[in-house]
């Protein structure tokens, strides 16, 4: 990063990116599946190795296995997207580029493309956006 210059260091990470794209971690959840640069902003967007179907029916057994009785589908999923933001924005908040001023927006799709979750990072601000 040269600090200098937003819009040349968001296209240095994306293209620097790009190489994980369709990269398959041991035990990963997630792919990335594309990422680009607008302006100052890093746009990111990675799949699930999941349909929504598959995510409900783990999520369905996780929460017959904890016993609750009044945990929902809904409860789960949210608590697992507040969980996610969390953790992103704790990532982001130290970063360099966000800190000068440049932007992280990262997006988790279903298998199908189905975006789901999306996180958007700035200086000073980090949150779970709703994409209409």
């Amino acid at each position: 990063m040269n600090g200098f210059n937003l819009c040349e260091d968001a296209k240095i990470i994306a293209d620097n990116s790009k190489k994980d794209i369709g990269v398959k971690r041991i035990g990963a959840e997630y792919v990335l599946k594309s990422v680009t640069s607008n302006g100052m902003a890093v746009i990111s967007v990675h799949e699930s190795v999941y349909t929504k179907e598959e995510m409900n029916n783990i999520l369905r057994k996780a929460i017959e296995q904890s016993g609750s009785k009044n945990l929902t589908i809904d409860d789960l999923s949210q608590k697992i997207i507040d969980q996610s933001t969390e953790r992103l924005c704790q990532i982001y908040k130290a970063d360099v580029f966000v800190k000068d001023g440049g932007s992280f927006k990262v997006s988790y799709a279903y298998k199908n493309g189905e975006i789901f979750h999306t996180v958007l990072a700035r200086k000073n601000n980090c949150k779970a956006i709703i994409i209409q």
